[in-house]
C-alpha cells in the first residue's frame, strides 16, 4: 500500500495567499456571469473579462511560489507519488467516509435472525474497519511499499481530485451530471477494498449502502468530507483555490469561442424585434396613436398592447379606451387576488406567479408559466393510477361478494327455492355484471317460474356479458333462449330470426375448428331447433331441409364414436322428427330410430327416462303401416 513522501514544502508567503483568495471570487463570478441565461451580450463580455482577471492574478501567485507547487497546481491528474496537502485530505476524506459506511453497515446486520449471515457480516466489517485503520496508519508513516496494492491506490489517488471537483460543482443539481465521474471512484474504491474481501464475498447489503441505494453512499459522505477538510485545513484551501482559478484560466480560450455562439444569439433577438416590429406595422395609424397614449399613461410598452388591439379590431377610440382599461382592470384584480395558503400544489404556485405578472399586465408571461407548469405536472396523472388501483381493488371486492350471492342461489336452486334463488342471483348480479354464465341461469330460473319478460332481459344481458368477455357459446346460446321467450309471447317470425343468429355463430364455430364435436353437436341441434320451428309453421320442406342438415352432422358424430350414448340417441331424435315430416317414409325412419334404441337398450346404454323409446317406436311402426 502506498505511503507518501513529501516532495514538497507547503507555499507560505502571505502574499501569494491574499492574491489567490481575491482571485477565487473573480473567477467565480466569471464562471457564472460568462454564459448568462438570458444570453445578454454586455454580461458574457464582464464575465470573460472577470474571468480573465482570476486568471492572471492566479498565475501571478504561482509565479511567486516554489516550482514545484505550480507544476502539481497545473497537473490536472496528480497521482500518489507526488503527495500534498489536497491528496492528503482527500484521501483522508475517502476514509472517513468509508467508516460511515461501515457504520451503516453494521446497523443492518445487527438484528439479523440468521447466525451465519450475522457472522459473515461481522467478518466484513471488521476486515474493512481494519483496511481503514492500516490506511491511516500508512497516511502518518509515509512509506511506499511499492506493491501491487500500490497500483490500485495510485488508481484511487488519481480519480480522488476530479471526483471532489466535479462533485462539489454539481451539488444541488442532477445526480446524473456526475454519473460517470461517480461510478469511476466508486469502482476504484472498491477494487481496493477487494484486495481484502474479494468482490464476490461483499455483501449485497455492503455495496448497496457504499454506492448510495441505502441512505447516502460512500461518493456523498466523501464530498461532506472533503468539505468539511476545506473549512478546516488552510493550507488545503489554498492550494486547492489555486489549483481551480488555474482551471479557470485555461477555460478562458473556450469562453472566447462560445463569443460565436453569442452572435446567433444577437440574431434570434433581432429577429424577434424584427416580429415586434411586424406586429406594430399592422396597427392602423389610429390604433397606434391609441396604444401610445395608453402605453405612456400604464407605464407600458407598446408590444404589450398591440396584440390585444389587433384582436379587438378598428373600434373608436372612446370604446377601445373603454374596453382596454375593464381589460386591464380584471388583469390587475387578478393580480391582487394571491392566496399564499400553505402546502400549495405546483400548480397553484405557478397560477400565483402567472398572477404576480398581471400586474404589468405581462400576459404572455403569465400564460408561459402556467403551461410550463402543466407540461410537467405528474399529480394528475399520479391521482388516475391511484383511482384506477383502487377502482380494481373495490372491482374485485364485489366480485368476490357477488360469488357468496351466487353461491347461496346454487344451493336454493338445487332445493327449487326459486323466489330465494333468483333474489340471490339478481342481487350477486348488480355487484358483478360481468358474470354471463350467472345471467343465463337466471334466465333459465326465470323462464321455469313462468317469467317469460324478464327471463328474455335476463338472457339479453348474457349475451351483453358474453360479448365483452368474447364467450361465443353464451352468446350463442343465449341468442337461442331469448328466441324461445319471443315464441312464448307469440311472435314466431321474430322468434325464427332470433334463432338464426345463434345457427350462424355455431356454423362459424364449426367452420373454425371442424375438429371440435362440442361446436359440430350444438350446430346440428341448432338445425334441428330452425327445423321444429319451420315444422311448427307446417314448413315441412324447410324443416325437412334442417332436420337433414343436422342428421348428416350426427351420423359423422355418431361414426365417429359408436360408443358415445349422447350421439347415438341425437340420431334416435333425429329419424323420430324426420318421420312427423315425411310421413310416407314414417316407417322406415321408426324403424331406423327403434334398431338404435334396441341397440342401446340390450348394451345397458339407454337412459331410464328414455325407456319408452322401444315401445313407443314399435307402436309407431305398426300405425304408420309398416
Amino acid at each position: 500500500m502506498y505511503r507518501y513522501k513529501s516532495q514538497f514544502r507547503a507555499p507560505s508567503p502571505t502574499m501569494m495567499l491574499k492574491k489567490s483568495l481575491f482571485a477565487l471570487p473573480l473567477g467565480l463570478a466569471g464562471a457564472v456571469v460568462a454564459a448568462p441565461p438570458d444570453g445578454s451580450v454586455a454580461l458574457g463580455l464582464l464575465g470573460s473579462f472577470c474571468a480573465a482577471i482570476a486568471g492572471n492574478l492566479a498565475h501571478e501567485a504561482f509565479s511567486e511560489a516554489d516550482k514545484r507547487v505550480a507544476a502539481i497546481i497545473f497537473s490536472r491528474h496528480p497521482t500518489a507519488d507526488r503527495n500534498h496537502h489536497v491528496l492528503f485530505a482527500l484521501r483522508t476524506a475517502h476514509l472517513d467516509a468509508l467508516a460511515v459506511v461501515v457504520y451503516g453497515f453494521d446497523k443492518d446486520w445487527a438484528g439479523d435472525p440468521d447466525p451465519h449471515r450475522q457472522a459473515e457480516a461481522r467478518r466484513i466489517s471488521d476486515v474493512v474497519t481494519e483496511f481503514i485503520a492500516r490506511s491511516r496508519r500508512a497516511l502518518i508513516t509515509l512509506d511506499n511499499s511499492g506493491s501491487v496494492a500500490s497500483a490500485l491506490e495510485r488508481e484511487v489517488f488519481t480519480r480522488l481530485s476530479p471526483a471532489f471537483l466535479q462533485g462539489l460543482a454539481a451539488r444541488g443539481t442532477s445526480v446524473e451530471e456526475i454519473a460517470v465521474t461517480r461510478i469511476g471512484i466508486e469502482d476504484a474504491v472498491l477494487a481496493e477494498l477487494a484486495l481484502v474481501v474479494p468482490e464476490e464475498e461483499l455483501s449485497n447489503t455492503f455495496v448497496r449502502r457504499f454506492r448510495g441505494q441505502i441512505d447516502p453512499g460512500w461518493f456523498e459522505y466523501f464530498l461532506r468530507c472533503g468539505a468539511a477538510a476545506m473549512k478546516s485545513n488552510p493550507v488545503f484551501t489554498a492550494i486547492w483555490t489555486a489549483e481551480q482559478l488555474a482551471a479557470l484560466r485555461a477555460d478562458i480560450g473556450g469562453l472566447i469561442a462560445e463569443l460565436g455562439k453569442i452572435g446567433g444569439k444577437i440574431e434570434i433577438i433581432i429577429s424577434q424585434l424584427k416580429d415586434h416590429g411586424h406586429k406594430l406595422e399592422a396597427l392602423t395609424e389610429g390604433q397606434l396613436r391609441i396604444a401610445e397614449s395608453i402605453a405612456a399613461e400604464r407605464h407600458m410598452s407598446i408590444e404589450q398592447i398591440a396584440p390585444i388591439l389587433q384582436r379587438l379590431g378598428h373600434q373608436s377610440a372612446p370604446l377601445t379606451n373603454a374596453l382596454l382599461a375593464a381589460a386591464f382592470n380584471n388583469l390587475l384584480n387578478r393580480s391582487l387576488s394571491l392566496k399564499f395558503q400553505k402546502d400549495r400544489s405546483a400548480i397553484d404556485r405557478a397560477i400565483m406567479e402567472a398572477r404576480s405578472k398581471l400586474s404589468t399586465i405581462d400576459v404572455s408571461s403569465a400564460i408561459a408559466i402556467i403551461e410550463r407548469a402543466l407540461a410537467v405536472d405528474q399529480t394528475y396523472a399520479w391521482a388516475l393510477v391511484a383511482e384506477e388501483k383502487a377502482k380494481a381493488h373495490l372491482d374485485e371486492m364485489a366480485r368476490g361478494r357477488a360469488r357468496g350471492y351466487f353461491e347461496m342461489a346454487a344451493i336454493q336452486s338445487a332445493v327449487f327455492d326459486h323466489d330465494a334463488a333468483i333474489t340471490n342471483l339478481e342481487t350477486g348480479l348488480a355487484l358483478d355484471p360481468d358474470a354471463a354464465g350467472v345471467w343465463h341461469d337466471l334466465g333459465n330460473l326465470l323462464r321455469q317460474i313462468g317469467a317469460v319478460g324478464r327471463a328474455k332481459i335476463a338472457y339479453r344481458s348474457a349475451i351483453s356479458a358474453a360479448e365483452r368477455a368474447g364467450d361465443q357459446h353464451i352468446i350463442a346460446v343465449s341468442h337461442a333462449y331469448v328466441s324461445l321467450m319471443i315464441e312464448a309471447e307469440g311472435d314466431r317470425a321474430a322468434a325464427l330470426s332470433e334463432y338464426t343468429k345463434c345457427l350462424a355463430i355455431f356454423k362459424r364455430l364449426s367452420t373454425e375448428d371442424p375438429e371440435n364435436p362440442r361446436w359440430q353437436r350444438d350446430l346440428s341441434a341448432s338445425h334441428e331447433q330452425i327445423g321444429d320451428m319451420l315444422a311448427t309453421d307446417e314448413n315441412h320442406g324447410g324443416a325437412l331441409k334442417a332436420y337433414r342438415e343436422g342428421l348428416e352432422i350426427r351420423e359423422r358424430l355418431a361414426a365417429r364414436d359408436a360408443g358415445n350414448a349422447e350421439w347415438q340417441r341425437d340420431l334416435i331424435v333425429s329419424y323420430w322428427k324426420f318421420a312427423t315430416v315425411e310421413p310416407e317414409r314414417a316407417a322406415e325412419h321408426y324403424r331406423a330410430a327403434l334398431a338404435i334404441a334396441i341397440k342401446m337398450r340390450d348394451a345397458g346404454k339407454l337412459a331410464s327416462v328414455d325407456a319408452y323409446f322401444v315401445e313407443t317406436l314399435e307402436r309407431l311402426i305398426r300405425d304408420a303401416g309398416g
